[in-house]
């Protein structure tokens, strides 16, 4: 599964020659594209920075939202205790109401009027008159003022509860932002580490398929055509005696993440884990991968794979078999289209793009380590368009049969 991102750079570094003619691919050597993968571990070195800067981006936000969220727990705090208070003010209000009760009450026994005029005009002097005509006054005050204080209290309340929702929604929204920031962030940051897995991954099985044409006898200033043989043959061949196509060349949903992929092979299922698997042609092996780490869960993007090198007619092309369970051949042997070369795999727990058992079979375009590293468009060509098989769901039996 290759991200964009390492396409753009194979794209820039390793033009094929098939797509640039004015190009010379075979005054290439091996010289050169070690040269080329220093740039490509170079971009390496540059998709870790932008790592490394969003992991601190996210920290900052995450830091931040834990801030707005202890303040947003203060302010739900002091809304219930603000609640509190409007509940001890009811209180006081309720008591201050009986007490205006209790002053009528002494005032309004029997009869309303008759209390009044005998507390008004009961005085025995004037000064007493007087005296009461002011209490009346002032009692009549009191109680408009209990009143008016009554409802100050319960708007200043009200007021101040409205005050807090608002800056609690106000915080909210700000956590809601920085949330999908976050998120953002978090796709980001997955979306480089499995670039840059996968662009270490390319630059290591480069590098191995390099040494392997050392092996076979070229030297730096070498160019592939003129120090490795390359067997020929008439076409391919199916390199499973059975299966299914569960799954063709082109765009699909991505089966292990969200979103949609360009699906660069065929996935042929139906057979179990260490069923033979055929070289399609006769060809070089000039990988033979292994997973590095295979007891670290989601540490590999195709497991155990196999590219083979081959010349059909007067064309070069490479075919890789990903997600084995065992490989049985080495860099640099011959093989025919006879040969088993691995076994079926996949679903293995180091295997992040694999669900289950299948084989992943690719053709790609040109001399592997010359024209391309990656399997990838534009260098890969439609399998359908060189192997007979059947249209996808359909079972198949036989390497020659036609469907």
């Amino acid at each position: 599964m290759k991200k964009i991102i390492v396409f753009l750079v194979i794209v820039v570094l390793l033009i094929p020659m098939f797509l640039v003619a004015n190009i010379n691919a075979d005054s290439k050597t091996l010289g050169n594209l070690l040269d080329e993968l220093d740039k490509l571990e170079q971009n390496l070195k540059n998709l870790s920075n932008e790592k490394q800067l969003t992991e601190e981006q996210l920290k900052e936000i995450t830091d931040n939202m834990v801030v707005i969220g202890l303040k947003i727990n203060d302010i739900e705090d002091g809304i219930i205790s603000n609640q509190k208070e409007i509940e001890r003010m009811n209180e006081e209000i309720n008591k201050k109401k009986k007490q205006i009760d209790t002053l009528y009450n002494t005032m309004q026994k029997n009869n309303n009027e008759k209390m009044y005029l005998e507390f008004l005009f009961g005085a025995d002097t004037l000064v007493n008159f007087i005296y009461r005509m002011k209490a009346i006054d002032q009692i009549t005050k009191y109680n408009d003022k209990l009143i008016d204080d009554m409802h100050e209290m319960i708007e200043e309340n009200k007021a101040k509860e409205k005050d807090l929702q608002k800056e609690k929604t106000e915080l909210q929204k700000q956590n809601d932002e920085l949330n999908k920031k976050q998120q953002e962030l978090g796709l980001k940051l997955n979306i480089l580490d499995e670039d840059a897995r996968d662009l270490l991954e390319d630059i290591s099985a480069a590098r191995e398929t390099i040494k392997n044409y050392q092996k076979m006898g070229c030297s730096l200033n070498d160019t592939f055509e003129s120090c490795s043989v390359i067997p020929t043959d008439t076409a391919f061949l199916r390199p499973l005696i059975s299966g299914v196509i569960t799954s063709g060349y082109g765009t699909r949903p991505n089966p292990v993440a969200s979103g949609y992929q360009f699906h660069a092979a065929v996935d042929i299922g139906g057979n179990r884990v260490g069923t033979s698997v055929y070289a399609s042609a006769s060809g070089t092996v000039v990988l033979a991968y292994h997973t590095p780490t295979p007891n670290v869960p989601n540490s590999s993007c195709g497991g155990n794979f196999i590219v083979i090198q081959h010349k059909i007619g007067n064309k070069y092309y490479a075919t890789r078999y990903m997600h084995l369970s065992q490989i049985y051949v080495t860099e640099g042997q011959k093989v025919t289209s006879n040969d088993i070369i691995g076994a079926v795999g996949g679903g293995e727990s180091y295997d992040r793009c694999s669900t289950g058992p299948h084989l992943d079979f690719s053709i790609g375009n040109g001399i592997y380590g010359r024209d391309f590293y990656i399997f990838h468009q534009p260098y890969t060509i439609n399998p359908y368009t060189l192997v007979n098989l059947p249209e996808k769901g359909i079972y198949f039996t036989g390497r020659y049969t036609k469907y």
